[in-house]
This record gives C-alpha cells, sequence and structure tokens, in this order.
C-alpha cells in the first residue's frame, strides 16, 4: 500500500531541520558578522561573565564606560544637552582626570585621591584661558589666567584661599606687583605710574598709604609719608 506524502509536513520539515542546524552551528561559533545593530544599550562582557563595557544611550545623552575584570569603573564618556565629558578614575572608582567640553569652553580637571581637585587647565567666563593649582583641602592656591584687561596675572593665595600676592598687566598695558596680608589686604604695590615711570606704594593694615616712592612728572625722585589715616604729612624731592 503506498503511503501518500504531504508536501506541506515536508516542506515544514526541512525548514525546522535546517534551522537546527542554523542554531546549533551559530552557538558552536565564537563570532559574527552584522551589517547593523540597532539598540538602546550594548553590555560587553569578559570569560568570566563580568561587565566590562556598556554602550547605552537614553533621552538625557549618550554613556560609554570602561571597567576592568573586576567590574570596577575605569573610564567613561557621557554627553548631554550641556557638557561633553571624559572621566579617567582611579582603583578605588574615583575620578583622576576630566576632561570637559561646555558651550562656554573647555577644561582639564585632575584630582587626588582624596576626590578633591588640584589641578585645573581651562577657560574662563571672560573668554580667557587660565591655570589653576589647589591645596589637599580644594583651596585654591595658585591661579595663572588672562585678565579683564586682556593682559595675563599670576596670583598666590595662602592656605585659607586669601590672595597674598599678585602679579600682572593692568588696563594702561604697564605692570604691577601687589604684596597682601594674612587677611588678604593690600600693604605693598611695585608698578609703573600714570608718567611711565615706576613707583612704591606701602598701606597701612586698614588701606589707608602711608608711604609712596616713586618717579614724579618731571622724572624726578619722589618720597611722600602720609599719616595714619592717608592724610599727606611730609614729601621730599629728589632735585636739587
Amino acid at each position: 500500500m503506498k503511503k501518500v506524502i504531504d508536501i506541506k509536513s515536508l516542506i515544514i520539515g526541512v525548514l525546522v531541520t535546517a534551522l537546527a542546524f542554523t542554531i546549533i552551528g551559530a552557538r558552536g561559533k565564537n563570532s559574527a558578522n552584522f551589517d547593523a545593530i540597532t539598540a538602546k544599550a550594548i553590555r560587553i562582557v569578559n570569560q568570566k561573565g563580568k561587565v566590562v563595557a556598556i554602550l547605552a544611550s537614553n533621552s538625557e545623552g549618550n554613556m560609554l564606560e570602561i571597567r576592568n575584570g573586576k567590574g570596577k569603573i575605569m573610564a567613561d564618556l557621557i554627553n548631554d544637552p550641556v557638557v561633553t565629558a571624559l572621566t579617567l578614575y582611579n582603583g578605588e572608582e574615583k575620578p583622576a582626570v576630566i576632561l570637559m567640553g561646555t558651550p562656554l569652553g573647555g577644561g582639564l580637571m585632575a584630582y587626588n585621591m582624596n576626590g578633591q581637585i588640584v589641578a585645573t587647565l581651562g577657560s574662563h567666563k571672560a573668554g580667557g584661558g587660565g591655570f589653576w593649582i589647589n591645596n589637599q583641602q580644594g583651596k585654591e592656591v595658585i591661579t595663572l589666567q588672562s585678565n579683564k584687561a586682556s593682559g595675563g596675572g599670576f596670583w598666590i593665595n595662602n592656605q585659607y584661599g586669601k590672595i597674598v600676592a599678585r602679579l600682572q598687566s593692568i588696563e594702561d598695558g604697564s605692570g604691577g606687583l601687589c604684596i597682601c596680608n594674612h587677611q588678604g589686604k593690600e600693604v605693598v604695590t611695585l608698578q609703573s605710574n600714570k608718567g611711565g615711570g615706576g613707583g612704591l606704594f606701602i598701606f597701612n593694615q586698614h588701606g589707608k598709604r602711608v608711604a609712596t616712592l616713586q618717579s614724579n612728572k618731571d622724572d624726578d625722585g619722589m618720597i611722600v609719608l602720609f599719616d595714619r589715616y592717608g592724610d599727606l604729612g611730609w614729601s621730599e624731592i629728589g632735585k636739587r
């Protein structure tokens, strides 16, 4: 007695068999080629199943995260509508270096092992550039940057964040050196004057000028002393 072969069943059987061989073959392969992958997140694991890289995107921005074999974050690259930043981490997953860009400019920040910023290189609000160094408590102690007069300036602060020395250009294009007391008040200034000569100016702790040594409009030397209130007390010109 002849058996009637169902063509539809035969085709389904062939397709199922082919699919089974395809799945088995895919499981045995270590790599594959794709023209495109579309996903909201991709996680890459090592041979032990630990996540070592994450590429993800959401409504706020995008993120690429790199981890070591123990699963600790070593680096990440993120961007959102305002900031794009690359962060490198130390072994304790604390930021060590951050490189970032914003609509106002860019910056590079270095951190110590306690997570405090100790150095910054970047642009500032006035549109110029600057370099800032902090102590271990995060207080700014050294500043090198352009100033409002489009010249340069160098500032030294004490451990409390008060300016104790300042070297900078001033609006007329000349330079000046200022020494301050522990409260940040100006006590000594050395700078050029309007006549193009030089001058030394001394102030008391209340900010009152008490002595000057400078060249006058005739290019002669001049000494002037003031009382504690800043009123003229005595003066002498070096001209014979």
